[in-house]
């Protein structure tokens, strides 16, 4: 059955509570009692009079009551039940079958004054003890936020402003911090940006700095009293503005000296700014700009200074020339930008050049190779190791490490006379340290150990650490029994260990050698087990252990000690020969030794001096390796192997240096070349020549032209720039001798060659047969009138060839005779050859126009004012002496002609002497035509050609004219209109016109 008990408070019924209650016939009579489940609550402590604390609670039950459970809060305390409001009432239960169920009674403070109070809750009811709840709390004086107003902002800087707060009410209690906040962003709340202005109600004043040029900010007052913080109303403003200076244009250069294993110093150059910022990165390239108007701080430590985005510092910011950076590490690229820019020498006016910064990439040079450590424990046997340079960095005194009265062997490992170290159970761990090695710088270490018993779990017991070792432990070694009974060994960097697969004898000495290589991004843990090789590392590790992201950092980013761990598994071992260093090779023989490597010179080109065919050459490679040696060079001299030493006499040409060096590490050998060039440029010296041409042409040798040219080591040849000569090169010729001596070099020098000889100047003179005039020009013949032959009369040279040879009486005079035969227009070439046998060429054009009429062709067509007349042979002469035309209307040439019959008797006599020739052919013409005349006497001549309507269309020549001399010049008609052109020349102090016809 259910229980249920029903809740009443003095102020009513608020509800009911229902318990289920078990009924069993058997069940035995148990005593009425109440239940409360503690005696106290905590304390409420402070409470403002009026409010009400956070609840606290407890519970009430009872069983076979006769009577209600009243609950009843004292003076300052209120009570309910369930979801109920907190009440100063009593709270009463009534019993369901005499059974109240477990009720919680939640309780609340609400002073009503300031003051302490402790009191009783009484949990009563009728017939029974009454039971109490004791509570207590402190009332105190109501408190309030603080109002305020922000002042207005004001004394504007480019990095200050000035504002402030007025307290309006301080809410009750006292103002312990007030000022202002603010910020970039709206709501700026207290935090760094801030001022503090003491306490008190009184106005205040506040002075805002470091602020940025031209940023927008946020500010409100602040107060702060019991009740916390407040704030006044938000404002903005707008710092003044830093005018940019002006941006450089010229970017600057970066070059690294003096780079040493930790640091290297910078030049900067090359810009035309008043400031630099030198920028550093390790491991890739500065992947970050500066912004304008920020000022960033430089530290020449790397790593120090401010940072550009992630891993790019400042290194330098100033107006000097170079910067020695420090703090960088051994064997590690660093990448530098050098950023030109100006300021005007006020914060914030920097103006960063950005575009092509110069940059620099320098690796720092590794750690020389070094034997660090050598421990063989030739101390006291049974000494403690923390009493022998070793300390104790966990367990000390417990199970100390202790020396052996013995040391341990291993072939071809020297572990000198001393003794060795035991690990016999959990204990201390002791380590020693040795000078720090960085990353990029690997490091190995080598020890002899026998095992004589472990577990099969295995532990390490070998490691490396910082030179500040604390509990940062790398390149673990473990150990640990196998099934079959034997020895497995492990590696890690710091987590679980890999196993190597081999097993090895318990109670055998082996030969263990660790390598930690590491960087900022990783590490690589690597186990030799009894390596053969004495002086190259093995190729392939017994084990490896590789980590990402587990380097130590700063200032535990570096392995400086080694240490013996006897962990909960311990092993029972002994250790002996330990050794630490930077190279395989050290710690396997315990001699910092490294191969010898040159590096051979790369010589430019020597020259030789004036007078010799060699010059000494200065020599040095230079090598590394652990210790130093001499280095030794030789070259090849007559096929035997000659030792020289810098400087030394090479001969003209390129030859082989050998160069070698030795130390107890090995030889190194490498060649080289020294290349000695003759430089010296022969002596050129010529003479000028005179040639005369035969059959047109003339050749000479470079040694005609040559006068005594030499060189000290030797002509090779000597070559002239031309060597033929033909007509075109009549007269001063000026020809280059070239002189290369053996060794390749060059020398030029000229000398004239005056070539004699004739190019001929051929003329042309037609010689009509009779002097019969016909009313045209001499190169115009008229079949049925006048001379019906002309000789073409050739002069300007010794021989003639005409061509074509048809229609000529022959071909190879120099006069030969044209006779007309048909109507048509002849044209002849003539080539004259001088006496030196240069050639030249002159063509004229004969016209035959067939004049003929009648039945019989026995009569002349005359062409009169138009009109063509059929005349007979005496009728002729008449008309042409008015200056009708012979032949047809329509094909008659348009010739020259006279407007007196003195000037027509003249032309007449003109076609048979070497007097002034001028005509026209073809005339009429459709496309072009050739004007030409001859001038009787060397004077001025002026040919120019006029158009229908009377304007100059083009001067063909107006110069002088040379006596029996042919001036031809072709009249183009494609840009000319059809018409009667008039071609006027002044020739002879005389001007002749003639008229030209155009039909397009």
């Amino acid at each position: 059955m259910v229980a249920r008990a029903t809740v009443t408070t003095s102020c009513g019924t608020v509800s009911s509570v229902s318990a289920p209650v078990a009924v069993t016939v058997a069940a035995p009579v148990v005593p009425p009692g109440v239940q409360v489940s503690q005696s106290s609550l905590p304390a409420f402590g402070a409470v403002e009079v009026g409010a009400g604390s956070q609840p606290k609670s407890f519970t009430v039950s009872g069983s076979n009551l006769t009577s209600s459970l009243t609950i009843t809060p004292p003076a300052g305390f209120e009570i309910r039940t369930g979801n109920s409001p907190f009440a100063c009432c009593a709270i009463v239960l009534e019993p369901v079958g005499g059974t109240v169920p477990s009720t919680t009674i939640d309780v609340r403070f609400a002073p009503t004054t300031t003051q302490a109070a402790q009191a009783s809750i009484p949990v009563a009811t009728a017939g029974l003890p009454e039971q109490a709840v004791t509570v207590s709390g402190t009332g105190r004086v109501a408190t309030y936020p603080v109002t305020l107003s922000t002042t207005a902002v004001s004394g504007l800087t480019p990095t200050s402003a000035t504002t402030g707060g007025s307290v309006v009410s301080d809410g009750g209690s006292a103002i312990t911090a007030r000022g202002v906040v603010w910020s970039k962003t709206a709501n700026p709340v207290l935090g760094i940006t801030k001022t503090e202005d003491g306490a008190g109600t009184e106005a205040f004043t506040s002075t805002i700095s470091n602020l940025l040029p031209g940023t927008t900010y946020f500010v409100r007052a602040y107060a702060t009293n019991a009740a916390g913080t407040a704030y006044g109303e938000e404002l903005s403003f707008t710092t003044v503005t830093v005018p940019l200076a002006p941006e450089p244009t010229v970017a600057g250069t970066l070059t690294a000296s003096q780079v040493t294993t930790t640091s290297l110093q910078l030049t900067l150059a090359g810009d035309n700014a008043t400031k630099r910022l030198v920028v550093a990165r390790l491991g890739s390239a500065v992947d970050a700009e500066p912004v304008d108007a920020v000022t960033y701080a430089a530290d020449a430590a790397f790593g120090a200074g401010k940072q550009l985005g992630k891993g790019n510092y400042v290194v330098y910011n100033g107006t000097g020339t170079n910067v020695t950076v420090t703090n960088l590490r051994p064997n590690t690229p660093y990448y530098f930008t050098v950023f030109a820019f100006n300021d005007n020498g006020t914060p914030y006016a920097e103006n960063y050049l950005t575009t092509t910064p110069g940059t620099l990439t320098q690796t720092t040079p590794a750690v020389p190779v070094a034997l660090l450590l050598e421990e063989n424990f030739e101390y006291t046997s049974a000494s403690l190791l923390t009493a022998n340079y070793w300390s104790a960095h966990s367990g000390a005194g417990s199970k100390p490490v202790a020396v052996t009265a013995s040391g341990l062997s291993y072939p071809n490992y020297s572990t000198g006379t001393g003794k060795a170290a035991a690990l016999t159970a959990s204990g201390e761990d002791v380590n020693r340290s040795f000078e720090p090695v960085y990353g990029r710088t690997p490091v190995y270490a080598s020890f002899l150990v026998n095992v004589s018993n472990v577990s099969a779990a295995g532990d390490y017991f070998f490691h490396l650490g910082p030179k500040v070792i604390g509990t940062t432990f790398r390149s673990r070694v473990f150990v640990r029994k196998t099934a079959t009974g034997k020895l497995q060994f492990g590696i890690s960097g710091s987590g679980a260990a890999t196993y190597a697969p081999g097993e090895y004898e318990l109670n055998t000495t082996h030969l263990v050698v660790v390598k930690y290589s590491f960087d900022e991004t990783g590490s690589v843990s690597q186990l030799f087990l009894n390596p053969t090789t004495t002086l190259a590392e093995p190729a392939t590790a017994s084990a490896s252990s590789t980590e990402t992201g587990t380097t130590p950092a700063a200032p535990n980013d570096n392995i400086g000690s080694v240490a013996l761990r006897q962990g909960s598994a311990s092993p029972a071992l002994v250790v002996d020969g330990i050794r630490v260093g930077t190279s395989y090779r050290a710690v396997k023989t315990g001699v910092a030794c490294t191969d010898p490597e040159l590096t051979v010179p790369t010589l430019a080109t020597v020259q030789t001096s004036a007078t010799e065919c060699g010059a000494p050459v200065a020599f040095v490679a230079t090598a590394t390796g652990v210790p130093a040696a001499p280095i030794t060079y030789s070259i090849v001299k007559d096929g035997v192997a000659t030792p020289i030493t810098s400087p030394y006499f090479f001969p003209v040409g390129t030859t082989t240096v050998t160069a070698s060096v030795t130390n107890p590490c090995g030889t190194d050998t490498k060649t080289f070349v020294v290349t000695v060039e003759d430089k010296q440029a022969p002596i050129v010296q010529t003479q000028n020549l005179t040639v005369a041409l035969n059959a047109g042409s003339a050749t000479i040798t470079a040694d005609q032209v040559n006068n005594g040219s030499s060189d000290a080591c030797g002509i090779a040849s000597m070559v002239l720039s031309q060597t033929a000569f033909s007509c075109e090169n009549i007269g001063a010729n000026t020809v280059t001798l070239t002189v290369t001596d053996t060794h390749g070099n060059i020398a030029s020098h000229t000398a004239t060659v005056t070539v004699t000889g004739t190019v001929p100047t051929p003329a042309i003179a037609i010689i009509p047969a009779s002097k019969v005039y016909t009313g045209g020009v001499a190169s115009t013949l008229y079949l049925g009138y006048g001379p019906q032959s002309a000789t073409l009369a050739a002069s300007g040279g010794d021989s003639y060839s005409w061509s074509p040879a048809a229609g000529l009486s022959n071909a190879a005079s120099a006069n030969p005779v044209f006779t007309a035969q048909t109507a048509g227009t002849f044209t002849y070439t003539v080539t004259v050859t001088s006496a030196s046998g240069c050639t030249a060429t002159k063509s004229i054009t004969l016209r035959v126009v067939d004049a003929r009429c009648g039945n019989k062709n026995d009569m002349v067509s005359v062409c009169h004012n138009g009109k063509a007349l059929c005349l007979s042979d005496n009728a002729v002469a008449v008309h042409l002496a008015h200056g009708d035309q012979l032949g047809d209307c329509t094909t008659a040439s348009l010739t020259a002609t006279s407007t007196s019959s003195a000037q027509l008797a003249e032309a007449a006599e003109l076609a048979t002497t070497l007097e002034p020739v001028f005509e026209a052919y073809p005339n009429p013409f459709t496309e072009r035509t050739v004007i030409r005349f001859r001038a009787g006497s060397t004077g001025p001549a002026q040919l120019q050609l006029y158009n229908p309507l009377g304007q100059l269309v083009k001067t063909y020549y107006n110069a002088t004219a040379q006596r029996g001399q042919v001036y031809e010049f072709t009249v183009e008609g494609t840009n000319l209109t059809s018409g009667l052109y008039i071609s006027k020349l002044l020739l002879d102090g005389k001007v002749q016109t003639l008229r030209i016809l155009l039909n397009k």
